[in-house]
């Protein structure tokens, strides 16, 4: 068995300790290797696509590097940046120990009833925590649009107007210490229910370290989710891994694109839960806040002050109102307002739109279907990447 296996212990341990030091020394995302991965792919696409400006001009263009959102993205980076580490590390604290120990008490009662555990190889224990984490993971992203009081935090990365890699870290830190704190609560609880029936007691540093598929993730264009640069990898694949087209859409003020695409890594669990768009062809994207007809609206969060401050009163405001489910931030007089929305049919595919296999488990239970307009949502989310 594995834990019964000093060898595959230190080797996980080995991985885990060289993985966080990958992550934490390059911020993530922005670690110096995933960039050049990133910059890579985009030269490769550059030259498939001949698009008759030099590539630095074409990857990297003044007017959105310069743009006055991504000014904002970096004052956020340089403003923030701190709170998300230290919020982003509890989490992943409390996932790993959260799990372990319900591993451990679970697997111990198991035991005594069912014998030996029915998952033993590394690799499938590895599976396990990836699906348990990315699951999580959609529905921590997904609970900032559905809950209005959430929204307004939400908001601040979805009004960018340009995106860049930078983008990633334009989070209000409400939103990220919710989603953080969400998903290793969660995650932990979950895994550890789940490993302690299939696997049994499982090292802590094992449950910190596989990442592996992360790491792929990043290595393989992460950073042109927030960008400006289209890769597709085809409907076929998007119905199972999120591509950057399709975070973009996510982005996206068209009504169409509302709503859509919430995963991180897998589709799975949009496709299974309705909210799964996948284009046919390259789309002409506009990025930034609209409201349900797809008018983009005033920018709310021009300046760092308002990215920090605005979000309060627009979720205070979001939880004194009597009927459920406001549905957009939008900008009306000087103050930053919730109002109703509309959500329209979404997803381009029959499949897609068709009752996810666990349609019956989604609180929302849109599926893809219409939905009346007081419970529908619009913009990128909101009751309201």
């Amino acid at each position: 068995m594995l834990q019964d296996d000093p060898v595959l212990q230190d080797l996980f341990s080995r991985i885990a300790a060289g993985l966080s030091r990958l992550a934490l020394g390059g911020a993530g995302l922005l670690a110096p290797v995933f960039l050049v991965s990133s910059l890579v792919i985009a030269f490769v696409l550059w030259r498939m696509r001949r698009p008759g400006v030099g590539f630095l001009r074409w990857a990297l263009p003044r007017e959105i590097w310069f743009h006055p959102s991504h000014r904002v993205d970096l004052k956020v980076l340089i403003f923030s940046r701190i709170l998300m580490a230290a919020s982003s590390l509890l989490a992943i604290a409390s996932a790993t120990t959260i799990g372990t120990r319900v591993s451990e008490l679970v697997g111990a009662t198991f035991g005594k009833i069912a014998g030996e555990p029915a998952v033993s190889h590394p690799f499938l224990v590895a599976t396990l925590v990836f699906l348990t984490a990315d699951f999580c993971q959609y529905w921590s992203h997904r609970l900032t649009h559905d809950w209005a009081f959430l929204w307004p935090f939400h908001a601040t990365h979805h009004s960018a107007e340009v995106m860049t890699p930078i983008t990633v870290l334009r989070r209000h830190p409400v939103d990220n210490m919710f989603c953080d704190f969400f998903t290793g609560i969660v995650t932990g609880l979950l895994l550890g229910v789940i490993l302690g029936v299939t696997v049994g007691p499982v090292p802590l540093g094992m449950l910190a370290g596989l990442s592996v598929s992360f790491y792929l993730f990043c290595l393989l264009g992460g950073n042109l989710r927030h960008s400006h640069i289209w890769l597709s990898y085809g409907r076929f694949v998007e119905h199972l891994l999120i591509s950057p087209a399709q975070h973009q859409i996510h982005h996206s003020c068209d009504p169409r694109h509302h709503n859509r695409n919430y995963g991180l890594i897998l589709a799975t669990w949009d496709w299974m839960f309705g909210t799964l768009y996948i284009p046919r062809g390259r789309e002409e994207l506009t990025f930034g806040l609209a409201d349900a007809a797809g008018e983009k609206v005033a920018q709310p969060h021009g300046t760092l002050v308002r990215f920090m401050v605005e979000p309060f009163r627009a979720s205070i405001r979001a939880l004194r109102r009597k009927r459920p489910a406001p549905r957009l931030a939008i900008r009306g007089g000087d103050e930053l307002s919730v109002v109703p929305g509309r959500q329209l049919e979404a997803a381009v595919l029959p499949v897609a739109r068709a009752p996810g296999l666990f349609r019956g488990l989604d609180p929302f239970a849109r599926g893809g279907h219409e939905v009346p307009p007081d419970e529908a949502r619009s913009v990128h989310g909101g009751p309201a990447e």
